[in-house]
Protein backbone atom coordinates (compact mmCIF):
# COMPACT_ATOMS: atom_id res chain seq x y z
CA UNK A 1 0.00 0.00 0.00
CA UNK A 2 1.39 3.60 -0.97
CA UNK A 3 0.68 6.34 1.37
CA UNK A 4 0.22 9.70 0.06
CA UNK A 5 0.69 12.96 1.90
CA UNK A 6 -3.14 13.65 1.57
CA UNK A 7 -4.38 10.25 3.80
CA UNK A 8 -4.24 10.42 7.62
CA UNK A 9 -2.13 7.24 7.92
CA UNK A 10 1.28 9.14 6.06
CA UNK A 11 2.45 10.04 9.03
CA UNK A 12 2.39 7.33 11.12
CA UNK A 13 5.16 5.14 11.79
CA UNK A 14 7.22 7.69 9.85
CA UNK A 15 10.90 8.56 12.16
CA UNK A 16 11.52 11.37 13.73
CA UNK A 17 14.77 11.52 11.03
CA UNK A 18 11.96 11.61 7.54
CA UNK A 19 9.21 13.86 9.73
CA UNK A 20 8.71 17.40 8.62
CA UNK A 21 10.25 20.58 10.58
CA UNK A 22 8.15 22.82 12.62
CA UNK A 23 4.80 20.45 13.40
CA UNK A 24 3.83 18.51 16.06
CA UNK A 25 4.60 14.86 16.54
CA UNK A 26 3.63 11.85 19.15
CA UNK A 27 6.31 9.07 19.46
CA UNK A 28 4.56 6.07 18.81
CA UNK A 29 8.06 3.91 19.43
CA UNK A 30 11.64 3.94 20.05
CA UNK A 31 13.61 1.14 18.80
CA UNK A 32 17.06 1.58 20.64
CA UNK A 33 18.81 -0.34 23.02
CA UNK A 34 17.43 -0.08 26.48
CA UNK A 35 20.43 1.71 27.90
CA UNK A 36 19.44 4.26 24.73
CA UNK A 37 16.00 4.55 26.10
CA UNK A 38 17.16 5.11 29.85
CA UNK A 39 19.17 8.22 28.65
CA UNK A 40 16.35 9.38 26.74
CA UNK A 41 13.45 8.86 28.78
CA UNK A 42 15.01 11.06 31.37
CA UNK A 43 15.66 13.94 29.15
CA UNK A 44 11.55 13.48 28.73
CA UNK A 45 11.78 11.31 25.49
CA UNK A 46 9.11 8.42 25.71
CA UNK A 47 6.60 7.04 24.09
CA UNK A 48 3.43 8.92 23.89
CA UNK A 49 5.22 12.36 24.56
CA UNK A 50 4.61 15.16 21.88
CA UNK A 51 7.66 16.67 20.32
CA UNK A 52 8.49 19.02 17.58
CA UNK A 53 11.51 19.04 15.31
CA UNK A 54 13.01 22.39 15.12
CA UNK A 55 15.72 22.29 12.51
CA UNK A 56 19.25 20.64 11.41
CA UNK A 57 22.88 21.68 11.38
CA UNK A 58 23.67 22.55 7.78
CA UNK A 59 25.15 19.16 7.06
CA UNK A 60 21.83 17.68 8.27
CA UNK A 61 22.91 16.73 11.24
CA UNK A 62 22.34 16.58 14.19
CA UNK A 63 18.50 17.82 14.42
CA UNK A 64 17.13 20.05 17.09
CA UNK A 65 13.97 18.62 18.85
CA UNK A 66 11.74 20.34 21.07
CA UNK A 67 10.53 18.68 24.18
CA UNK A 68 8.48 20.12 26.11
CA UNK A 69 10.20 24.03 26.29
CA UNK A 70 13.20 22.08 26.37
CA UNK A 71 15.60 21.85 23.16
CA UNK A 72 17.70 18.95 22.79
CA UNK A 73 20.16 18.02 19.29
CA UNK A 74 20.04 14.14 18.32
CA UNK A 75 22.06 12.53 15.54
CA UNK A 76 20.82 11.14 12.58
CA UNK A 77 21.59 7.22 13.73
CA UNK A 78 19.02 8.06 16.51
CA UNK A 79 16.45 9.74 14.91
CA UNK A 80 16.05 7.12 12.36
CA UNK A 81 15.33 4.49 15.14
CA UNK A 82 12.31 6.99 16.56
CA UNK A 83 8.97 6.83 15.11
CA UNK A 84 6.30 9.38 15.48
CA UNK A 85 3.31 10.39 14.20
CA UNK A 86 1.88 13.79 13.14
CA UNK A 87 -0.66 15.17 15.85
Amino acid sequence: MILKKDNPQFMANLSLWQAPFAKSLRICTLELPEETQRILLQMGLEAGETVKKMHAAPLGEPVSILIGSQQFALRKNLCQKIFVEEC
